[in-house]
């Protein structure tokens, strides 16, 4: 994944003409075709960790454990950009000192297009999202893009992570470091 910490200014409104589109669990059709294209992309296990199929869709789990416990919990998915540059986007509220590295609560996008975007289009899609987090109060501190291993980073991304994280190919990850 690659990691971006929003620092400038998001463009505005006027500028950016990209679309979003709320996706919900009864948009069968439309959750399978992205899947196709997230496991055609290798991407599908992290989608999965963040729920997004068709039998837990939005973490109903989670959010009646939390709900039990009288604390908040929300997810949504939503489609953002348009043509080649668009992407799933998760959006996950959490109640504070339940997310360890605020890794569960960070804004993940999915290229669902090319993966080479140009800057231009990276701008405005990082506009858009945190314009769509911010208005429905989830946090904008952190944007992870789970892409492909190889794909290059954005101007704007600070880091790139090999995510292994609640997935069982941790596991062959710590195997070979055994091995040698």
């Amino acid at each position: 994944m690659h990691y971006t910490r929003p620092e400038k200014k998001p463009l505005s409104l006027e500028e950016n003409s990209t679309h979003k589109q709320k996706i919900e669990a009864s948009d069968y059709h439309e959750i399978t075709k992205i899947r196709s294209i997230l496991k055609e992309k290798g991407t599908i296990e992290v989608a999965d960790i963040m729920d997004f199929s068709i039998n837990n869709f939005g973490s109903t789990t989670l959010k009646e454990m939390y709900k039990s416990r009288r604390l908040p919990f929300k997810r949504e998915y939503w489609k953002v950009g348009e043509g080649n540059s668009e992407h799933l986007c998760i959006l996950t509220l959490i109640p504070e000192g339940q997310n360890p590295g605020r890794f569960l609560d960070s804004i993940y996008l999915f290229p669902l297009g090319e993966d080479l975007l140009s800057e231009k289009n990276w701008e405005l899609i990082i506009s858009q999202v945190i314009e769509l987090a911010s208005s429905k109060g989830y946090s904008t501190h952190a944007i992870r893009r789970i892409v492909p291993e190889g794909t290059p980073a954005m101007k704007s991304e600070v880091a790139t992570l090999t995510a292994f994280a609640l997935h069982p190919k941790a596991w062959s990850f710590y195997e070979r470091l055994i091995e040698k």
